[in-house]
């Protein structure tokens, strides 16, 4: 079959598209005659990338002759309109596994590799997507965010008409969050004891103080933060969840007759993304790990903060509370095992070290259903103290350190389970000549060992098998 070459002439492209069709004409065909124009027209769009021009675009009848087979399946029936799975996705706000589950479950009409029809999909939109109770596999997402409205609209009934506790109705409202609801938002409310022991008695007078929880939830630090002496007028809270907000401020007034207009809903991260915003002397919060927002959106957010590559959201919270802390204040944050420890969150901890860092905390695993442990730092506002000690605290263990002692940590790495000794001597090694494997190997994923003799050469395949004799050697002998 002849195809358009870059920088074919106008004429030579024409008597391609003769050739073309004439062989699907002889086939005595539409399905051949599509079949045989197909690779003009894919060589055509080659041709037009690399050119700028379409040479048939002045003839219409051939114009309008490649329009129409182009909206023609291989049995010359015209083919509806179709959208990819991935656009469809992001659309609906779901996964591309969820669409594919739907399409399984036939609520979605699949249309060739990887697009379905788009008529399938806004029947989807309108009469079932959040509506009908589909398999739970196949709209898991869109089912969850339909009940939690309906959920929310109860507990905000339950809120402003109820004559119960705010407290009771917030544990409630806790325990009525889905999995699913908490993973995708990355919400886990801090338990009593871990607020407790996190924001323990302030240091000075407090009476003037002023207390911001940016991610106040239903109010755990908001309540701590009462009981520790801050005034009911001086405390900030900050959420997206219009129910907690409500349960927050109604515990505000129930502590202390206050009706509190400074508990609002709003993202923190907008909010400092602008250029006038609060600052504050106590920030302690929880911040949202793992939240599902677009990475375009982290990486613009993140832009605007300064957080480097840590771009998952509860590194975002972090550089967040840097910029709304005043000067010599204090912030508390309790995150994933992973912002101490992996590479992604190298910025913030860079970052970290240039602070006053009071203490360094291992929870364990406190949040049911997660395997990562909770962990938290306390830090000040101010230029670390090169002998201050940081308070290294694990469960029932406590040991105290200096800034110095992480200074050689590779990738910044806060490895607050090591005393004074372990931190010495990995310094020492840390200061001995090296070399790491960086651009000295070439690391692989595996092999797939069901292909593997038809991968291994027969030179390998006799390393290997002298390798695995010698191995059983070493054994015997």
């Amino acid at each position: 079959m002849a195809t358009v070459r870059h920088g074919s002439q106008p004429r030579e492209i024409e008597s391609i598209w003769v050739e073309s069709v004439n062989v699907g004409r002889h086939r005595n065909s539409v399905a051949d005659e599509h079949r045989a124009a197909k690779p003009f027209l894919y060589s055509l769009v080659r041709c037009h990338r690399k050119t700028k021009q379409c040479p048939i675009e002045k003839n219409p009848d051939k114009m309008a002759k490649v329009m129409k087979l182009e909206q023609r399946n291989p049995f010359g029936e015209i083919e509806p309109p179709t959208i990819a799975i991935e656009e469809s996705a992001s659309r609906l706000g779901v996964s591309t596994a969820t669409i594919r589950n739907w399409i399984k479950t036939k609520y979605l009409e699949q249309a060739g590799k990887g697009r379905i029809t788009l008529e399938s999909l806004e029947q989807f939109q309108s009469e079932v997507s959040g509506k009908e109770k589909l398999t739970q596999r196949a709209n898991k997402s869109l089912k969850d965010s339909y009940y939690h409205e309906k959920t929310a609209s109860r507990f905000l009934d339950k809120v402003t008409s109820s004559t119960n506790s705010s407290d009771k109705i917030s544990i409630e409202y806790e325990a009525s969050l889905s999995d699913s609801y908490r993973n995708k938002e990355g919400i886990y409310y801090t338990p009593d004891e871990v607020v407790r022991d996190l924001f323990s008695v302030p240091e000075g007078d407090i009476r003037d103080a002023s207390f911001c929880d940016p991610c106040c939830g239903s109010g755990n630090f908001v309540v701590r933060a009462i009981d520790l002496g801050f005034k009911p007028e001086n405390i900030y809270g900050y959420d997206i969840d219009p129910v907690a907000v409500e349960i927050t401020k109604a515990r505000i007034y129930n502590f202390t007759g206050y009706r509190s207009e400074n508990i609002k809903v709003a993202s923190f991260l907008d909010i400092t993304s602008s250029q006038a915003h609060l600052k504050f002397d106590y920030i302690y919060t929880n911040p949202p790990w793992g939240k599902k927002i677009a990475k375009e959106a982290r990486e613009l957010i993140g832009l605007r903060l300064g957080a480097g590559v840590s771009i998952d959201t509860c590194s975002l919270f972090f550089f967040a509370c840097l910029k709304c802390f005043k000067d010599n204040g204090s912030l508390g944050l309790l995150l994933p095992e992973s912002f101490f420890n992996i590479a992604i969150f190298e910025d913030a901890r860079i970052k970290t070290l240039q602070l006053s860092i009071e203490r360094l905390i291992d929870y364990g695993k406190v949040f049911k259903g997660l395997i990562t442990k909770a962990q938290a730092i306390v830090l000040r506002n101010k230029a670390p103290e090169p002998y201050a000690r940081i308070s290294c605290e694990t469960i029932g263990i406590s040991y105290k350190r200096t800034i110095d002692s992480f200074s050689c940590n590779p990738k910044s790495i806060l490895n607050l389970y090591c005393d004074d000794e372990d931190a010495i001597t990995l310094q020492y090694l840390m200061s001995m000549p090296y070399i790491t494997l960086k651009n000295r190997a070439s690391w692989g994923l595996g092999i797939v060992t069901g292909k593997i003799k038809n991968l291994l050469s027969q030179h390998l395949k006799l390393s290997t098998f002298l390798f695995s004799k010698a191995l059983i050697f070493c054994k015997e002998d």
